[in-house]
């Protein structure tokens, strides 16, 4: 294909990058959402003044899980593909 074995992976590690990181940042967006909805129900409901907490750590276990999960995704079967 015109493309060394290194050049290979990469682009395979960079798809699957941003299929994560896409899937991720999707997922935080839906989930905040639907979680800032009910949180402001069950404020209107109990009438209580309920601060809003965003688990940050969490978010960045995903986030840095997700590189790592992208990364030996694609260097298995990559490496099993152009057998080295």
């Amino acid at each position: 294909m015109g493309m060394t074995k290194c050049r290979l992976r990469l682009l395979y590690f960079y798809e699957a990058l941003i299929l994560v990181f896409t899937s991720c940042t999707l997922g935080v967006c839906i989930g905040l959402l639907v979680g800032y909805t009910m949180f402001l129900q069950q404020a209107l409901f109990m009438q209580l003044d309920l601060p809003f907490y965003f688990p940050t750590e969490q978010f960045l276990l995903v986030f840095g899980l997700s590189i790592i999960c992208s990364f030996l995704a694609t260097f298995g079967p990559m490496s099993a593909l152009l057998k080295d």
